[in-house]
């Protein structure tokens, strides 16, 4: 899911960004405790560079995967694009033998 937000933030990077940021006041109000931390990680990616960004959102290390855990990117994608991405990745793993 990541790397479809990751190329929809390539394509749209100013309504992406745009809505990150108010998912991320949202979360803000309503998020204690180490969640904030997160928070505060996102808020300096989204302010940096968008290279920064992508290559966070794409990244298989633990820091980067923790970081997705509190993502504010709900609505960057439409249902039927999340659909089609979970679809795609079910596919894919059947095709490689998973439960």
């Amino acid at each position: 899911m990541a790397f479809a937000v990751a190329g929809r933030i390539a394509q749209t990077p100013e309504d992406a960004l745009a809505l990150a940021r108010s998912n991320l006041e949202t979360m803000r109000r309503t998020t204690r405790g180490h969640a904030s931390v997160w928070l505060d990680e996102w808020e300096r990616l989204l302010d940096g560079p968008i290279e920064d960004l992508l290559d966070t959102m794409t990244s298989r290390s633990p820091r980067s995967r923790d970081l997705r855990q509190n993502a504010p990117f709900a609505g960057v994608l439409t249902d039927e694009e999340r659909e089609s991405v979970l679809a795609a990745w079910w596919r894919h793993e059947v095709g490689r033998g998973a439960p």
